[in-house]
């Protein structure tokens, strides 16, 4: 066996890294919404809370969503044109609560959502 082998190796694992991406990439995903909770993985589609973007359409009757973890971060909520009368609750279940929303902000075709925020903190970008 070479000396140079687990160089090699090393160096072809960073590369499929690289061009393949990993496990903690951003992650989309559609809201399902059965609980209302934003922050349980099985309200979504894939079963993943999302981190990119989070789209919102006709896939659920649960249009009402709260967020039970202390902070809540999320790149892009999308609205689909039938993703409307959407209300966000921020602060109904814990006593310190972050909802931020990246730079792409709030985008679609539907009607804008309603967001309650009540002593709590929605952050946008600058």
């Amino acid at each position: 066996m070479s000396p140079k082998l687990p160089a090699l190796t090393g160096f072809v694992i960073l590369i499929k890294i690289l061009l393949c991406g990993s496990v903690a990439d951003a992650q989309e995903a559609v809201w399902l919404g059965a609980t209302g909770d934003w922050n349980r993985a099985s309200n979504w589609s894939p079963v993943i809370q999302p981190s990119d973007t989070a789209i919102f359409d006709s896939s659920s009757n649960v249009r009402s969503i709260t967020f039970s973890g202390a902070t809540t971060s999320i790149g892009t909520m999308r609205f689909n044109s039938a993703g409307s009368n959407y209300v966000f609750t921020v602060g109904s279940v814990s006593a310190s609560q972050t909802l931020s929303i990246g730079a792409m902000g709030i985008t679609g075709s539907s009607a804008s959502p309603t967001f309650n925020v009540s002593s709590y903190l929605l952050t946008f970008p600058k």
